[in-house]
């Protein structure tokens, strides 16, 4: 994540969601969740990185719904005759990543702090 400072810019906004709801950890988080759009199991090895379970718990979660999301759903519609563009996969990553931490912040804050 040091050698590409791309990330960390798209990681900001993440980073201050997180850091809004008391998610612990958010700075590692946040690069979770942007890794996690490249490589699906980056995220989770972002997570072996953390101190807290919370965060671990957190890193595991994004990998999962990215790896349902993005590797199943993703795939099948790249590959489909329906006419959707990498900036329109981009974009329901998005989507789905927000819906995700609608989630996974209050289930997170309710089991681990």
């Amino acid at each position: 994540n040091e050698l590409t400072p791309v990330f960390k810019l798209i990681e900001i906004p993440f980073e201050s969601l997180l850091n809004f709801a008391g998610v612990p950890e958010a700075d590692q988080i946040s690069t979770a969740i942007v890794l996690a759009f490249v490589d699906q199991f980056l995220g989770a090895v972002v997570g072996l990185q953390c101190e807290t379970e919370a965060a671990k718990f957190f890193c595991a979660a994004i990998s999962a719904t990215t790896l349902i999301s993005m590797t199943e759903t993703g795939g099948h519609i790249w590959h489909s005759r329906i006419p959707i563009g990498f900036g329109t996969l981009l974009w329901l990553y998005l989507v789905r990543t927000l819906l995700s931490l609608v989630v996974l912040i209050p289930l997170t804050l309710l089991f681990f702090e």
